[in-house]
């Protein structure tokens, strides 16, 4: 039980986390543990290549400064 709530919280932390460095980058998200995204009609391709780019800074500041997604995971389990 102590194993998997410290897995939500890490899950829940890197939510949070993404969240912020995306609407650094100008996306707006729900953050949650589940990391929803949704979008509209209205957007256009660049608008989804935007995010999608936006995604690859936001995760690769958090890999790089937290090391979320090598250590962070694992040291939840």
């Amino acid at each position: 039980a102590d194993e998997h709530k410290a897995l939500l919280d890490t899950m829940a932390d890197l939510s949070a986390e993404l969240h912020l460095e995306l609407r650094r980058r100008g996306v707006v998200t729900i953050p949650g543990p589940w990391g929803r995204i949704f979008t509209s009609f209205a957007h256009e391709k660049a608008d989804y290549a935007a995010v999608v780019e936006a995604y690859r800074q936001a995760v690769g500041k958090l890999v790089s400064e937290n090391g979320f997604g090598k250590t962070s995971m694992a040291s939840a389990r």
